[in-house]
């Protein structure tokens, strides 16, 4: 868990760059944009609310142009936790944009990509249809408890919280 004062300590850094920036460059104040690397993603505190894990993995969507896909991959990852931690799906927008990035970045098939792209859509609460195809697809060591996830989740989407619901009822019905 990120303290306060270890918050505040980024966000001091993040400004003090911002100003270096602003300082040895023509640009205007709008046009500064900071790039945010993986360790400062890392070092986001680990409860945020829903519109913060949204904004952050838009500004991954918007840095991955000049990135490599898997260090995109690893930074949505990141957020993917603390996405879950909100207990709320995220918007249709964040969802969609989220499953476009995962298309059009066409990762290799390895297990491991796989494996990413499952937890994303497990924790994001994405499309059952996408998360079955990238479930076919995969050869690894979870597989098993992907497919349960499919098996607990009702509707068009995963349901990242199904184990927890399951839990409840079962202490809600022991003596």
């Amino acid at each position: 868990t990120m303290t306060r004062s270890a918050c505040r300590a980024t966000t001091h850094h993040t400004r003090r760059r911002v100003r270096r920036a602003k300082k040895n460059s023509a640009c205007s104040a709008s046009a500064v944009r900071l790039k945010m690397d993986l360790s400062e993603y890392q070092r986001l505190p680990d409860s945020m609310t829903n519109l913060e894990v949204e904004k952050y993995c838009f500004i991954a969507f918007e840095e991955s142009s000049g990135e490599l896909a898997l260090t995109t991959l690893k930074k949505l990852r990141e957020l993917a936790d603390r996405q879950w931690h909100t207990y709320e799906l995220p918007s249709t927008e964040l969802q969609n944009a989220l499953i476009n990035w995962l298309i059009q970045n066409g990762l290799s098939h390895t297990d491991q990509d796989l494996e990413s792209v499952l937890v994303l859509s497990y924790c994001f609460g994405l499309d059952k249809e996408f998360f079955s195809k990238a479930l076919s697809l995969y050869g690894g060591k979870y597989k098993n408890e992907f497919q349960r996830d499919i098996d607990h989740s009702e509707g068009k989407y995963i349901d990242p919280w199904w184990s927890l619901r399951t839990a409840q009822k079962s202490s809600q019905t022991d003596p």
